[in-house]
C-alpha cells in the first residue's frame, strides 16, 4: 500500500496493490486507487438564535456557534456589523461566524439582533394648571420635561387661546 500526497490537507490518495504470481513465475498485478477528499464544510453544532431587544437595554453577550469539521482542523472568522446606525427608530446588529476548513469548504453563521425604539418617551414633570387674576401677567412658559430610553427625542410645543367673553375669563 502506498500513500500519496500523505501530508496534503485537502485530498490524499491511497494505492493498494496486489501481485498473484504462480510457481512457474507467471503474475497478475491488480491495483485499487482510493482517493480522499475533503468535500464537506464545517457542520454547525450549535448557534445564537436572532433576537430583538429593546432600544438602551443591552446588547446579548457573543456566544460563538459550535463547529465541528470531518478531516481536518478548520478557523473561525468573526465580524459584527450595525445596519441601519443612523436609523431613528430601529438598528440591527449583524454577527457573522464562518467556519473554514483546510481544503476550503465553509459554513457560515449569521445572528441578527434587532434594537427596536418601540417605547414612548416618559413625561417627568410638566408645569400645574394656574389661574392669574385679570390684568396680571401671564406666567412663561416653562417647558415639559420630558426622557427617552432611545435617542434624541423632539417637544412639540404649541399654545392655544380661548376667549370666553360671557364670564370675562381666557383659557391658556
Amino acid at each position: 500500500e502506498v500513500i500519496e500526497d500523505e501530508f496534503s490537507t485537502d485530498e490524499q490518495v491511497i494505492v493498494r496493490t496486489w501481485v498473484a504470481t504462480d510457481e512457474a513465475g507467471n503474475s497478475t498485478t491488480v491495483t485499487q486507487t482510493i482517493t480522499v477528499a475533503d468535500i464537506l464544510a464545517p457542520t454547525i453544532v450549535s448557534q445564537p438564535n436572532d433576537t430583538t431587544v429593546v432600544c438602551g437595554s443591552e446588547i446579548p453577550p457573543v456566544v460563538p456557534p459550535v463547529f465541528t469539521d470531518n478531516c481536518e482542523e478548520f478557523i473561525v472568522d468573526f465580524s459584527e456589523v450595525i445596519e441601519d446606525e443612523f436609523s431613528s427608530d430601529e438598528q440591527v446588529i449583524v454577527r457573522t461566524w464562518v467556519a473554514t476548513d483546510e481544503a476550503g469548504n465553509s459554513t457560515t453563521v449569521v445572528q441578527r439582533i434587532t434594537v427596536e425604539d418601540n417605547v414612548a418617551p416618559v413625561l417627568v414633570s410638566v408645569p400645574n394648571d394656574t389661574t392669574v387674576v385679570c390684568g396680571s401677567d401671564i406666567p412663561a412658559v416653562v417647558p415639559a420635561v420630558f426622557t427617552d430610553n432611545c435617542d434624541e427625542f423632539v417637544v412639540d410645543f404649541s399654545e392655544v387661546i380661548f376667549d370666553d367673553y360671557s364670564t370675562d375669563e381666557q383659557v391658556i
